[in-house]
């Protein structure tokens, strides 16, 4: 971020790096990823501690070469590295420095430290998802666990509705494209069968380029077959699966004649055991139940999971949240789009609105403007503040960049849980004055949280905010709910 570099500067781009060691500790492969930061000139790993610039050590990229850096192209290679160097990364003596034109001396900067890899990894497979989109029926779920002590990948794949299953690898490409083979899974000259009832699993271990690809989002299942050689379904490994489904009268078997409308935001867990949940409601009165029923877009079909059953309050001030525990032959159904959310009514028992259950391409960048007056109570201020973040709800990481003016005696920065007008407890620190850091307009807050499936589920239905406390207002001096944004660029046009 902006705000690690050496003296902070006013960069709201983001970034991260992934690095990791080889088995014999002689070379370092890693992978750069930037968003919203334009006109990269250079990139370098320079030798300082935290709060401290150093001198370039290892080159990552550089303009003059003719290459590009920027958020659709990372910069990823291997370095050799020396004895000395290593003692030097263990000790956290190495950061990531990304250059522009605007800010030569670094731009963004991230210290290399230490990663703790997710334990759990997922990736559902679906036709739609292969590059072209295949039509079929076929779905699938591949479950990743990770082993950093054993340095071990082991997988487990589970499919259904497909026959004549030739191979399944683990591919190297970006959501998108496709890419070749890293790791096989299965091969059907092996003589043993890979069907509904026969799901494959089975040990890797990865070389560092491949801990970087993983960690990276760079990795894809695909399960090829007789029909569909080149593959009939495919999924990105990534974290938390998130679905969603508009509700409306109009979706009902008949449509139903309503002003009522709706949304509800689901995430799947890394492990697809278990579907985190929230349902919002606008225009409807007397909601007696709200469900997931099994059936197919137009046709109605019978309760699976109860979502609302009467007790306590559900309408537009008072959605409804929850997990359901989950099975793969649950994940099955919901991958092929046969789960909807029902609303039932007093004056519509069979369902006033209703919505089909599909994954949720999330909006990625958020933003929360920050003041005494959305401080509850209200807190008479001059202190104003920003925050940009960018999510990458594949990876289930939310970078931000917070900045801050006329405020003193700053004691804390949080990500607190809340609607907006009510207060909440803490979800991630931000900030500390314990530290030594210090928050104000010259030194805003920058970095990354990782998000599991309730996270995402609270992001994406305006249930965080964020709070700066003070020595004067303990409890917060100004507030800012994260709600989606984007940051628009206007060209200024002067006329005389």
């Amino acid at each position: 971020t902006g705000a690690a570099e050496t003296p902070p500067n006013g960069e709201i781009g983001s970034g991260r790096a992934v690095l990791a060691l080889s088995a014999d500790a002689t070379t370092l492969t890693y992978r750069v990823t930037v968003q919203d930061i334009v006109d990269i000139s250079a990139s370098h790993i320079h030798r300082a501690p935290a709060g401290v610039a150093g001198p370039v050590v290892f080159p990552l990229f550089n303009n003059s070469g003719g290459g590009t850096f920027d958020a659709a192209n990372p910069v990823s290679g291997t370095v050799a590295i020396s004895i000395d160097q290593l003692m030097a990364l263990i000790d956290d003596e190495y950061y990531v420095n990304v250059h522009t034109p605007a800010y030569p001396a670094g731009a963004l900067r991230g210290q290399i430290r230490p990663m703790a890899a997710p334990a759990h990894l997922l990736a559902l497979l679906r036709g739609d998802n292969e590059t072209p989109s295949v039509e079929t029926n076929a779905v699938g779920i591949a479950r990743i666990t990770l082993n950093e002590t054993q340095g071990t990948l082991h997988y487990s794949v589970a499919v259904t509705d497909i026959t004549d299953v030739t191979a399944s690898h683990i591919h190297l490409a970006p959501t998108g494209q496709s890419g070749g083979v890293v790791f096989g899974l299965y091969n059907s000259s092996s003589g043993f069968p890979f069907d509904a009832a026969h799901p494959v699993a089975g040990a890797i271990v990865p070389a560092a380029k491949d801990w970087v690809d993983l960690l990276t989002g760079y990795h894809y299942v695909n399960v090829h077959s007789t029909s569909h050689p080149s593959g009939e379904i495919r999924g990105q490994i990534g974290a938390a699966q998130l679905f969603e489904a508009r509700l409306s009268p109009t979706s009902k078997v008949p449509p139903v004649a309503s002003n009522a409308s709706g949304h509800a935001v689901m995430a799947l867990n890394s492990t697809a055991t278990a579907l985190d949940y929230r349902v919002r409601v606008a225009d409807i009165t007397d909601v007696t139940a709200a469900h997931i029923h099994r059936g197919r877009v137009g046709v109605s079909g019978g309760v699976v999971v109860p979502l609302f059953t009467g007790a306590g309050s559900f309408d537009p001030a008072n959605p409804v949240s929850g997990t359901v525990a989950m099975n793969s032959a649950m994940v099955f159904v919901l991958l092929r789009g046969e789960y909807y959310v029902n609303v039932h009514t007093t004056a519509n028992p069979s369902g006033e609105i209703r919505g089909q259950l599909g994954p949720y391409h999330a909006q990625q960048r958020y933003v929360a403007h920050l003041s005494g007056a959305q401080e509850v109570p209200p807190v008479p201020t001059d202190s104003s503040g920003s925050g940009y973040f960018y999510l990458d709800p594949a990876l289930g990481i939310l970078h931000y960049s917070i900045t801050v003016t006329d405020i003193v005696s700053a004691t804390a920065s949080h990500i607190h849980l809340a609607p907006m007008g009510t207060n909440g407890g803490v979800v991630f620190p931000l900030y500390n004055a314990n530290s030594g850091a210090i928050l104000d307009r010259d030194h805003p807050l920058g970095g990354a949280v990782h998000l599991d499936a309730a996270n995402l589920v609270d992001l994406l239905t305006d249930y965080y905010y964020v709070n700066v406390h003070t020595v004067a207002v303990p409890s917060g001096a100004i507030r800012g709910q994260i709600v989606a944004g984007h940051r628009l660029y206007l060209p200024l046009i002067a006329k005389e």
